[in-house]
């Protein structure tokens, strides 16, 4: 089933997922249907199967970009101090020129903010962040600072006038 989700949420069809892991497409419908399913219950039976399957698409973009990271950390050690790292089952060192110089650019600090950006993607599908909210007036424009600013200094100048008469 983890196979089948991670092709389906990369955009395979069922046929394409049947032939590239061997099993009846038939058998492939019945898993996404459950799949379906599956992502319903992950947020919750009260919440829309669209949305389960956006917080499921954000988890498996988090995965692969912790992986994509930690490949990129592996390849770094690989060129800094000579360590293997395998890559599509075959470990392999990185190599090195006539001046006993290798370099690797890696996209680490890319991938991991990806994963950070879908987690927290994720955290305001399911409802644990709220998206900050400008401040607005009576009508719904949104205010600057400079109109918040100003607001403040006119109540603390109504505060004020009201304490001294009252004083």
């Amino acid at each position: 089933m983890e196979r089948v989700e991670r092709l389906r949420l990369a955009g395979a069809s069922c046929r394409a997922i049947s032939q590239s892991i061997g099993v009846n497409e038939k058998t492939i419908r019945m898993d996404v249907a459950r799949l379906a399913e599956l992502w319903v219950e992950r947020v919750g039976d009260s919440q829309e199967a669209h949305r389960a399957r956006a917080a499921a698409v954000l988890e498996e973009v988090a995965r692969r970009a912790f992986e994509a990271a930690d490949f990129d950390e592996k390849c770094e050690r690989s060129v800094l101090f000579g360590e293997e790292v395998e890559i599509r089952g075959t470990k392999r060192t990185a190599r090195r020129d006539d001046n006993d110089s290798a370099s690797f650019k890696g996209q680490k600090v890319a991938a991991l903010n990806l994963a950070r950006q879908s987690t927290m993607d994720w955290a305001k599908i399911m409802g644990v962040v709220v998206d900050k909210v400008a401040q607005t007036d009576g009508a719904g424009n949104d205010l600057s600072l400079a109109d918040l600013a100003a607001r403040a200094r006119e109540a603390r100048a109504q505060r004020e006038a009201a304490t001294s008469t009252h004083g």
